[in-house]
């Protein structure tokens, strides 16, 4: 791959089908609530969506944008293993700091779309389920237990590392 990297590069032949095979992981949603002070009733929306994302393209910007903020998520303190090499600390901070400006670009466009004074964003992630789980549970792709919330502090509850989850 290093000797042919430069032919790759430059015939654009470095496409994402990893992403897609064959072996997937999870992939991630955003799920946005907007609330009001003039009495309205909070929205809630999830993107991508695709009942709402229409030509399929749309779709398809929404889900690489959902996709592009989970990628880029760093945890909000310093992880200590990180914090004693001065190159990968100044690395995670700029990280860090590319995250929370697309993170606050997502809130600042929903907060003009919808003139809501309070926008509260959740990355949730949606895992894949197993052939045992179709096969024998009859477990449907968009089960409710398949997605869950991703915390801003990078924990994840250890019940949801065991329930087949990231």
């Amino acid at each position: 791959m290093d000797v042919l990297q430069p032919y790759i590069d430059i015939a654009f032949l470095n496409h994402g089908y990893a992403f897609f095979a064959p072996n997937p992981g999870p992939s991630h949603l955003v799920r946005a609530r907007m609330e009001f002070d003039d009495g309205r009733e909070p929205i809630e929306e999830t993107f991508p969506d695709l009942k709402v994302q229409w030509p399929r393209l749309l779709y398809h910007r929404h889900f690489m944008l959902s996709e592009q903020l989970t990628a880029q998520y760093q945890p909000p303190q310093l992880p200590p293993e990180i914090s004693r090499e001065p190159d990968l600390a100044e690395r995670w901070q700029i990280a860090r700091r590319m995250y929370e400006l697309k993170f606050r670009s997502f809130k600042e466009h929903l907060e003009a779309k919808y003139d809501a004074p309070y926008v509260t964003l959740t990355r949730v992630q949606h895992r894949m389920i197993d052939v045992y789980e179709v096969g024998e549970q009859n477990k449907k792709l968009d089960a409710p237990d398949t997605f869950f919330d991703l915390r801003e502090d990078g924990f994840i509850p250890p019940e949801e590392v065991i329930g087949g989850a990231p």
